[in-house]
């Protein structure tokens, strides 16, 4: 009654620890998925329809792609400011807050005197390519839903909800929900 069940089950070991942390890490991963699709449906939820004009992107999004990437841009919540897209553009174009690890839904107001006085925030913001009409940040502005106040959520707004394509009736013209 030699135990040759110790001999089989020895390098099974590594096999087993190797199977329960994969198992552990994908229940990890889909616990921080669900988490960010609930924290999306509660920015979309609570959004309002803003313009996010990029200060800097990540260099893969000069180019069509499918893989999200972080960029910084400008968003702000004052109508005057908004309605004004040319002068949006310009403090884009002049904004100095360099890109540092990419924080989801950051957000830091850029100091009044370079603002003449409206409230204008720089936002981390996750592009994803499929939502661009070309497929690339094309240096126009971009469509988002941003929660207002000094924090909160912001995301992209697919092109095609915002630009339907010429001559297609919108979603909720074919009866269809959004």
């Amino acid at each position: 009654s030699f135990p040759y069940h110790h001999y089989l089950a020895a390098p099974l070991a590594p096999l087993g620890v190797a199977l329960l942390s994969r198992g552990i890490s994908v229940r990890i991963e889909r616990a921080l998925v669900r988490k960010r699709a609930q924290r999306r449906r509660q920015t979309i939820e609570r959004g309002v329809a803003v313009t996010a004009y990029p200060v800097w992107t990540h260099e893969r999004l000069e180019r069509p792609g499918t893989e999200p990437h972080p960029a910084l841009a400008l968003i702000t919540f004052d109508a005057d400011a908004a309605r004004d897209s040319d002068w949006m553009r310009y403090l884009a174009g002049r904004c100095t807050v360099k890109p540092s690890a990419f924080r989801r839904y950051r957000r830091r107001t850029l100091p009044l005197s370079q603002t003449d006085g409206y409230t204008v925030y720089v936002v981390d913001l996750d592009i994803f390519p499929g939502y661009l009409e070309d497929g690339y940040v094309s240096g126009v502005p971009l469509p988002c839903l941003a929660e207002p106040g000094e924090r909160g959520g912001i995301e992209l707004i697919p092109y095609w909800l915002v630009f339907p394509i010429q001559g297609q009736p919108r979603p909720q013209e074919r009866g269809e929900r959004v």
